[in-house]
């Protein structure tokens, strides 16, 4: 196995803000590794419709699992997608309905009637932008006609004014919540607390919109069409949106933040027709029985029709459902993206699920409301119960791949238990950290696994030892393998992988099956936090493993650093003579790591910027510069070009131990140059202490800012650096200083100190 990167896009379409942000080209790549056309995939967890897309589209048959209603309308959306017309026509049907004695859509819109401060005409608002601590909107983003501009401004006390009439308790709240959760109904505090996260305003105009669109006269068609809008509305008019659109993170919780926005719920319906509109991919989504037996959707063809080879089916209910439906050994793949708890997500489909299709709808996902965001226990146990519900289902050498594009320590804990505790055997995982996903193997049956020694006893507090110390054996074999101090959930990632590749998860669950994750974790922070050998780069509080980076005061054995094989990898590729995209660099890089050390995205842009250079066609390819020839013969000019300047600046030079450069004066080492082609300096910054009084590391100019990248990422060279005196010089400088030939020492002396990348209180490390 290797990490599959996958090509990043924005995620669209309907719930995008909710559901994982897979990349595109990760599941088809699985799906080619791990089965052959026709077989059975199974997707037990239904996060992304991309994933059954892709495995669809190579051939395979998915079934998708899925139980909460509104995900499965967004699904069904991506499958059988909505033309621009058809939703444009559905709101175009309900702007014409009348409200009293005009349209619903001007009704609508004068609720968010505002004046234009610049030329006093009267617009209408996209959304008010609201102070939570002041409980009034401060700000207004709308469009001037008379200006033809799109502006932000202030409020003034008109808005605030027509923001209060709105009743927070008014006959809409009381409709929408009664509609959710009727007096009596166990989950109707938590009905309450998710209808908070609406203003009293937008809350009426959705349940205006609900009532208007239910009196309407719709063939099925414009009923999907009609739902899908007022679904994109009511996730844009929830107060849970900061201000700044592209700061847009994923909402996980139905706090609103301390400024968010009030978006107008009729301009969101507008602006979702071209998003929630698309082409269908050759998808046909199957009746379940069809798809069991698809030869009986192949005896229903027409004649002359070509076989649909991909289909998809998707399962109304969850995967402990469908699995006692499912033949023995039918599906040879299990491939999902895992999802991760989500209140905001949860609590809102509760709603929106009983406003379009009434209380029974919502039913399902009600039973799961009141679990929050950081209860992984839960939301483990969920997950290794449907794990174990599809093993019947698997054929012998089936597979379970697992996705977590947000891959967060406390998510990557409860799938790995889960899948473990379910008996699934780990073969491969693979983390990345910037930005943080997880890919993992399992498979069912005959794996050899690694063991460790150890006595099994029905006592917590043994079990717990065993897995303190094989985390603390992990953690040391990831930070020597890496050679750079990490961050926790980089060692986090490793040592879990190590504890799920040991069945130490496994043997946690049988020891407290209801908090498995409590007992590992405890034990895994208990040691890292109470073992010396351990050094904290920038930790403000030892008591979070969070804090800062981790190393080790005993570094024997530690390999190259990251970043520097990094950069090896990315020259080689380019130096391969081949024009790349920065996706298929990106990928070839990942293949030449495993485990908690697939490079970030950002270390991979950083050696490509130092060595490549765009095409016209926008690939990458090396720079004539760095070509390994040209280099050779760079070195052997800075040779020539510092041994002249010293002899004319007055110094003996030679070559000293290690191939420096040294510039003598009465047997005293005055300055020492290392030339080097690359940005791998930490074995000179971090090793043996140089005797020059100003050493130098010589280095192309396109190698500064990778340089200053690793200075930056590294906490340990700066200080070494500094301690040492140690200076940088580019090619181009020691070429300027060799040509001019009136340069004597005292210029020399200040031109040395020229361009700084690093300022410090009392002096400059220049890289010139």
């Amino acid at each position: 196995m290797h990490f599959i990167p996958g090509l990043p896009h924005p995620p669209p379409g309907l719930l995008a803000h909710y559901l994982p942000p897979l990349a595109e080209g990760i599941a088809a790549d699985y799906a080619a590794q791990y089965s052959q056309a026709g077989d059975m995939v199974i997707d037990p967890f239904g996060q992304s419709a991309q994933l059954a897309v892709e495995a669809a589209l190579a051939g395979r048959r998915v079934i998708v699992a899925n139980f909460n209603p509104v995900v499965r309308f967004a699904l069904r959306l991506a499958f059988e997608p909505l033309s621009e017309s058809a939703l444009r026509a559905a709101l175009t049907r309900l702007g014409d309905s009348r409200k009293d004695d005009e349209r619903l859509e001007v009704h609508i819109q004068n609720f968010y009637r505002t004046t234009c401060p610049d030329c006093g005409s009267t617009v209408t608002a996209d959304y008010f932008e609201w102070d939570k601590e002041k409980g009034e909107p401060v700000a207004k983003g709308y469009y001037c006609p008379t200006d033809a501009a799109t502006l932000v401004r202030s409020t003034d006390a008109a808005d605030g004014e027509a923001a209060k009439k709105f009743e927070a308790r008014s006959l809409s709240y009381h409709w929408a919540l009664d509609r959710a959760a009727p007096l009596g109904d166990p989950e109707r505090e938590h009905v309450v607390e998710a209808l908070a996260a609406y203003t009293p305003r937008a809350l009426q105009v959705m349940v205006m919109l609900l009532n208007k669109s239910q009196s309407l006269s719709l063939a099925p068609g414009e009923r999907r069409a009609l739902e899908a809008l007022l679904l994109a509305a009511f996730d844009e008019a929830a107060s849970l949106w900061p201000p700044a659109a592209e700061r847009r993170a994923r909402p996980k919780t139905l706090h609103p933040p301390a400024r968010y926005r009030e978006f107008n719920p009729w301009r969101a319906m507008e602006n979702a027709v071209g998003g929630l509109a698309g082409v269908g991919g050759g998808i046909a989504l199957s009746a379940f029985d069809e798809f069991l037996h698809p030869s009986r959707r192949e005896e229903s063809r027409p004649l002359g029709a070509p076989p649909a080879a991909a289909s998809v089916c998707l399962f109304d209910g969850p995967a402990r459902e469908l699995a006692k439906l499912l033949p023995a050994s039918c599906a040879s793949l299990i491939l999902s993206a895992l999802p991760r708890p989500n209140a905001a997500l949860w609590g809102l489909s509760a709603l929106w699920a009983a406003w379009l299709w009434g209380a029974e709808a919502a039913a399902p996902i009600k039973a799961v409301i009141h679990h929050k965001r950081s209860d992984f226990d839960w939301h483990e146990q969920g997950m290794r119960r449907s794990l174990q519900a599809l093993h019947p289902a698997l054929a012998p050498d089936a597979k379970v791949v697992g996705l977590i594009p947000e891959a967060e320590p406390g998510l990557i804990e409860a799938v790995l238990t889960a899948a473990d505790g379910a008996d699934f055997n780990l073969t491969a995982a693979a983390y990345r950290s910037e930005p943080p996903e997880m890919q993992c193997v399992w498979e069912i049956g005959g794996a050899q696994v690694e063991t460790v020694q150890r006595n099994i006893s029905p006592m917590t507090d043994e079990m717990a030892h065993t897995i303190r110390e094989t985390a603390l054996e992990a953690s040391r074999a990831i930070l020597l393998k890496r050679g750079e101090p990490a961050r926790w959930p980089t060692i986090h990632a490793g040592i879990w992988t190590t504890l799920a590749g040991h069945r130490l998860l496994k043997d946690a669950v049988a020891h407290l099956p209801d908090h498995p994750i409590s007992l590992a974790a405890g034990a895994v922070a208990e040691g890292h936090l109470s073992v010396p050998g351990y050094v904290r780069f920038g930790a403000k509080r030892e008591a979070d493993l969070d804090e800062g980076l981790w190393w080790l005061r005993d570094t024997t054995g530690a390999e190259e650093p990251l970043p520097d094989h990094v950069e090896r990898e990315v020259a080689q590729l380019l130096a391969g003579g081949e024009t790349m995209d920065e996706a298929d660099v990106d990928a070839e890089v990942c293949r030449a790591f495993s485990g908690p050390h697939i490079p970030g995205r950002r270390l991979v842009r950083a050696c490509l910027h130092s060595y490549g250079e765009v095409t016209e066609t926008g690939a990458w390819r090396l720079r004539p510069e760095d070509a390994p020839a040209t280099r050779a013969k760079d070195w052997e000019e800075m040779v020539v070009a510092l041994s002249g300047l010293g002899v004319r600046l007055g110094y003996s030079v030679k070559t000293g131990e290690g191939g420096a450069l040294e510039w003598r004066e009465t047997g005293r080492l005055m300055y020492a140059f290392v030339i080097v082609a690359t940005a791998s300096i930490g074995a000179y910054l971090i090793g043996p202490a140089p005797h020059s009084e100003r050493p130098f590391i010589v280095l192309p100019g396109g190698r500064a800012g990778l340089v200053a990248f690793k200075l930056g990422r590294d906490p340990r060279l700066k200080p070494a650096a500094e301690k040492h005196g140690w200076g940088f010089l580019k090619f181009r400088h020691v070429r300027r200083m060799a040509g001019d030939l009136g340069l004597d020492r005292a210029a020399y002396e200040a031109v040395l100190d020229l361009d700084p990348i690093i300022e410090k209180a009392t002096a400059q490390m220049p890289l010139l």
